[in-house]
This record gives C-alpha cells, sequence and structure tokens, in this order.
C-alpha cells in the first residue's frame, strides 16, 4: 500500500507543463514498444517474464543513469496509474528519468518508452522518447525482421512500434453533433477515437482520446508529422464547431460555466462525470470570453487526481461511493476556492 500511495501523490510532467493549443489538446505525446529477441513473444504466453524484465532493467537503468528511480507496483497500483498516467495502464516496472520520460515493462510486451506533454507535444518531447529507445537498442537487442520492421506482440504495432497519442476537450464538435462525423474522417486516416468517459456520441467532459499508429514502412520523422496533421486537423475542427456554437447558444454557454463554477465552490457531493462536465463547461466558458481566465495547469489536475483509484490511493483504503463524493467534492472546494473571483 505504501508503494501504491506514492505512485498515486507523485504529479506527472504533463500537468504542469503547457504545449501548444492547451485549450483543444490536454495532453499530448508517443509511446515507443520493443521486444527483446530473447524473449520473442512468450511474455503473452506467460513464458520469460523474470529474464526479460531483468534484462530491460539494466538496459534502462544505463540509458536513464544512477539518477533513474526504479519501481516495481504492486496490483492494485496498476489500477491507480491509468487515472493519473492513462498511457501506462497494466504496467509492471516503471523507471523515471525526472526528464518527463517514464519507461516500462508490461504484461504484454518487454519495454515501452514514453514521453509525454501538456498540450500538443514538441519537437523535444518526441525526441526524447526516440533517442532513449535508441540507446536502449544498443545495450540490448530488440526483436526485428527484415520484412516486418520491429517485432511486437501487439499487431498494430508491428513496424514501428510507434503509437501516438492525444487527449482532447471538444466541446464544440459534441454539442454541435459533429462528433461521429469527425470521428469517421479520423478513422479513414487510421486514427481511433473514444471517449475517455463513458457517454459516447457525447462523453462525459467532452473529452476523447485520439490514438494513431503509423504502419510499417513509415519513418519516426513522418509519423510525427502525419500526428502533428491530426492534431491541427481537430483543432480547426473545433474552432469552427465553437464559433457556431457562440452564434447559436452564447447565453446557454455563459449560464453553464458560470454554474459550474459556483456549483464547484459549494458541492459537498461530487461524482467523476459530473466533475468532468463542469470542467468542459468552465473551459468552453473561458475560451469563449464568458469566464476571466483560470488556470488550466489546476483543471487538470482537479481532472486526473481526483479519480476513485486515485483517492482510494491517497487514503490507503477502499472508499464507498458517498465517500468517494464527498472526498472529491472537498477537493474540488480547495481548488476552485483558491482562483480569484
Amino acid at each position: 500500500m505504501k508503494e501504491t500511495r506514492r505512485a498515486a501523490e507523485e504529479r506527472p510532467e504533463w500537468l504542469s507543463a503547457m504545449g501548444l493549443y492547451p485549450e483543444t489538446v490536454i495532453y499530448s505525446g508517443v509511446e515507443v514498444s520493443r521486444s527483446l529477441v530473447e524473449g520473442r513473444f512468450w511474455a503473452r504466453a506467460g513464458m520469460g517474464k523474470g529474464k526479460q524484465k531483468r534484462a530491460v532493467a539494466r538496459a534502462i537503468a544505463a540509458v536513464f543513469g544512477p539518477g533513474a528511480r526504479f519501481s516495481e507496483l504492486a496490483r492494485p497500483t496498476r489500477d491507480v496509474v491509468w487515472e493519473k498516467y492513462p498511457y501506462l495502464k497494466g504496467a509492471y516496472i516503471l523507471f523515471f528519468s525526472g526528464r518527463g520520460l517514464q519507461a516500462s515493462v508490461g504484461p504484454r510486451e518487454a519495454l515501452r518508452l514514453y514521453s509525454y506533454s501538456g498540450g500538443a507535444f514538441s519537437e523535444s518531447v518526441f525526441q526524447a522518447c526516440i533517442d532513449v529507445a535508441e540507446s536502449t537498442g544498443r545495450a540490448v537487442e530488440f526483436a526485428y525482421d527484415r520484412d516486418f520492421g520491429f517485432l511486437n506482440p501487439n499487431l498494430e504495432e508491428v513496424g514501428s512500434g510507434l503509437c501516438f497519442r492525444a487527449l482532447v476537450h471538444i466541446p464544440g464538435i459534441t454539442h454541435v453533433d459533429e462528433l461521429i462525423p469527425m470521428r469517421e474522417s479520423l478513422e479513414k486516416a487510421g486514427v481511433k477515437t473514444e471517449g475517455f468517459l463513458k457517454g459516447w456520441p457525447k462523453p462525459h467532459g467532452c473529452l476523447v482520446n485520439i490514438t494513431y499508429r503509423p504502419g510499417p514502412g513509415a519513418s519516426p520523422t513522418d509519423a510525427r508529422e502525419s500526428f502533428r496533421e491530426i492534431i491541427l486537423f481537430v483543432v480547426e475542427q473545433e474552432k469552427e464547431a465553437r464559433s457556431a456554437l457562440l452564434a447559436s447558444a452564447e447565453t446557454i454557454v455563459e449560464d453553464r460555466a458560470a454554474r459550474s463554477l459556483a456549483t464547484l465552490r459549494v458541492a459537498r457531493l461530487l461524482g467523476y462525470d459530473e466533475l468532468a462536465d463542469m470542467l468542459s463547461w468552465i473551459r468552453l466558458g473561458i475560451a469563449m470570453d464568458a469566464l476571466e481566465p483560470l488556470p488550466l495547469r489546476e483543471m487538470n489536475a482537479l481532472l486526473f487526481l481526483s479519480g476513485r483509484n486515485h483517492m482510494c490511493a491517497m487514503v490507503g483504503k477502499e472508499l464507498s461511493p458517498l465517500e468517494e463524493d464527498i472526498m472529491r467534492a472537498s477537493f474540488a472546494r480547495a481548488v476552485v476556492g483558491s482562483w480569484a473571483d
């Protein structure tokens, strides 16, 4: 439980760093997945995990240097991780470099590297992950085929081993009922979309996960450029949708934003979906000048650190639904109460 609590209390880099388009892109980044030659695909069958873990641990420790922190997580912690590090769900071993980079040894592949930031990710975020993958590849041998590229238990990532992700806040597209057409357009480009929370095609919080895995033969640079174009497409679509929403429902937006902010200041019970919806209206109100600017970083922290598993880890015990809603409301009052009127 001590390890679980420590994992929950640490704040990830992307909550404090803001990239481009933070009003639409909450976070984005790249993952690089690699399998070891010695492990092959045995990890999927539950064989050879110990050998793979030890080999990767040596390689990552050498690349990240003596300052890297190593943490082997217990099963309860893996339930916590997704709320705080959405890209680390299912990780068995984590390494933290202190440079916004993480690595994990998971149940399906030998090694997965992550580099994320708030907003639309930058060249430095991308390059940091690629550089570590290449450095690690000089320390251990990755499974590679001349025809297919890097081999991987996840068939969608055979070839480049790259996976680009972003969490976008798109209330304009959602409220003008353009989410399904946008999803269809992205699917034609090989991009997957799903609601961060339940409620599709109007997910709570208007939060949508975007996942892009380039096929075999795509170079890292070309894949990064394709992902950048995907992000720009979504950002532009959202701008147009917000303009249409403002023209048809400006008063409604102002009302929902103001009431959401007022409610968070006094709420005594607060569900997670309800919190996500209120934060969405507040973000939209700020973007459309219905509210004074408020700190997006703190809104990100309030959203991600008030999930059920997270709060259970923080208090070191299971919470009943009522206790969970009480704690979340208390957290919201503390955060929102610190904002200037």
